[in-house]
């Protein structure tokens, strides 16, 4: 352990130069350290060691390297990358520990991983993986999350409030009512039911959002429950497979591969069942002479017009790049939905708040008005 801390220390300017300044953790008790960041930084850790082999030939490097981090993380996590650590020194090859490992990269990037390194490229795909997650777009789950945070905390202020009316305002008002002989008006009569309704309300919010925090945290990526959970968003999920396919397939011929093998890794490896079944149609018909194009255009992978673009392009380069810009596009669109569904969330926290806002103004200022308008 000290002969890797006295290594990572006197070069610290090559690991600051090779993760472009970013940090390599960040802390777990903050929002943006989300899934998606630890993932980028077991990447790069997995990347720079991989890279620099020859500067430490040690064996034990990368698994020294994947204590230290493990410790440094909390929780789950940091167990994970424990058992990721044995499984490497058993002698498992990276990425089948990687596979064995559920819950330290993504599906998708597990799948890249697998067909890169079927395909002999595994440190060039993991650097170009990284790159990806550097330059990705603001997440919308991050959205989602900042918003239930801001109206938790508005949320605990009303409750504040409430309590507040509930102790010294609404006791002072019946009273007053009491002493001038009033009858209650329509507001009083009903606040304690409000109350005890609004209370019940977030108290089954809380707890419905507490267990399935810990529910989905606790579901491996491919246990069975979570596969039906993904396959409630065919349609959000389908562009980003799609996206995803194309990506593989662009990568592949940027790097000389041909894609029928591109397509076999891919029939071989991919977590989706009804995905991988047309890949595994496709690959069938290619042993059969039949044109790669047009069979995943059958079975809808891509578009008919979009095939039929890729099988006129003039190179396997120009394809690349077309395969890119579809892929491109293809994440944009679901992003966009995504990011529809989730702006939805904050009018309607909004106006759930300003209902109890108004409710509680309306309960003050009408109780006032009655009062005033009896004794006049």
């Amino acid at each position: 352990m000290g002969a890797v801390i006295e290594f990572l220390e006197s070069r610290a300017e090559l690991i600051d130069s090779y993760l472009g300044g970013k940090r390599w953790r960040l802390n777990s008790w903050f929002i943006e350290d989300s899934f998606s960041s630890r993932q980028e930084g077991m990447l790069r850790m997995l990347a720079f060691a991989l890279n620099n082999r020859q500067v430490y030939r040690e064996r034990d490097f990368l698994n020294e390297l994947l204590i230290s981090y493990a410790q440094a993380e909390s929780g789950i996590y940091g167990s994970q990358v424990n058992r990721l650590a044995r499984h490497l020194r058993a002698g498992i090859p990276l990425v089948d520990a990687l596979e064995q490992t559920p819950g330290l990269v993504s599906k998708e990037s597990m799948l890249y991983l697998r067909c890169a390194d079927n395909a002999g490229r595994l440190p060039a795909a993991i650097e170009l993986l990284c790159s990806r997650m550097s330059t990705e777009t603001r997440s919308s789950k991050l959205d989602l999350y900042q918003s239930l945070i801001y109206f938790a905390v508005i949320g605990s202020i009303i409750a504040v409030l409430m309590v507040f009316l509930s102790v010294f305002i609404v006791p002072t008002f019946r009273q007053m009512f009491e002493e001038f002989g009033l009858r209650e008006n329509t507001f009083l009569q009903n606040y304690d039911r409000f109350v005890e309704a609004f209370a019940l309300l977030a108290l089954i919010s809380l707890l419905l959002v507490s267990i399935g925090r810990s529910v989905w945290r606790w579901l491996g990526s491919n246990s069975t429950m979570r596969r039906l959970l993904d396959q409630q968003s065919a349609r959000f999920g389908g562009q980003l497979r799609r996206a995803q396919i194309a990506r593989c397939l662009a990568d592949g011929l940027n790097a000389g591969r041909p894609i029928t093998s591109e397509i076999s890794s891919l029939a071989k490896f991919h977590f989706h069942p009804s995905t991988r079944a047309d890949l595994l149609f496709v690959r069938n018909e290619l042993e059969h002479g039949r044109d790669v194009w047009n069979c995943l255009a059958e079975v809808g992978v891509f578009k008919h017009s979009d095939c039929r673009l890729l099988k006129n392009a003039a190179s396997s380069k120009e394809q690349a790049w077309l395969l890119n810009c579809m892929a491109t596009q293809l994440e944009l669109r679901a992003e966009h939905r995504s990011k529809f569904w989730v702006s939805c969330v904050h009018p309607a926290l909004a106006l759930l708040l300003g209902f109890v806002v108004l409710w509680s103004w309306g309960m003050i200022f009408g109780t006032l008005l009655t009062l005033v308008t009896s004794l006049a």
